[in-house]
């Protein structure tokens, strides 16, 4: 893109992506943000009951995606600093009281 960006929001992306993808990710993150950039992430969390939420095809059909705390600090391990993830909840039209996901303040270092 040949830009750079101070602040990058992320709804409801993160948790599509499987492990490789989110490594994959990050890396692409890395090279459009400088230093103490800002990306602000917003996905369904494990807490998300099973039988509803994201899917993915997979080569055994399809599977839930949920994502848990632990996979987004290994995700952003290396070259950033995970400051928050905090509980939030992602409105959408397939649960009436929203989907239980996290909302992680993160920063590059």
């Amino acid at each position: 893109m040949g830009e750079q960006f101070d602040t990058v929001l992320d709804c409801a992306l993160f948790h599509a992506f499987s492990e490789t993808e989110r490594v994959r990710y990050a890396g692409s993150l890395a090279t459009v943000m400088p230093p103490d950039a800002r990306l602000f992430l917003l996905c369904i969390s494990d807490r998300h009951h099973p039988g509803s939420g994201p899917r993915r095809e997979s080569q055994g059909g399809i599977r839930a995606r949920r994502v848990s705390q632990d996979e987004i600090r290994a995700t952003f391990a290396d070259g950033w600093r995970v400051d928050s993830i905090e509980p939030a909840t992602l409105e959408n039209n397939r649960d009436i009281d929203g989907a239980p996901g996290w909302l992680a303040a993160i920063t590059r270092t």
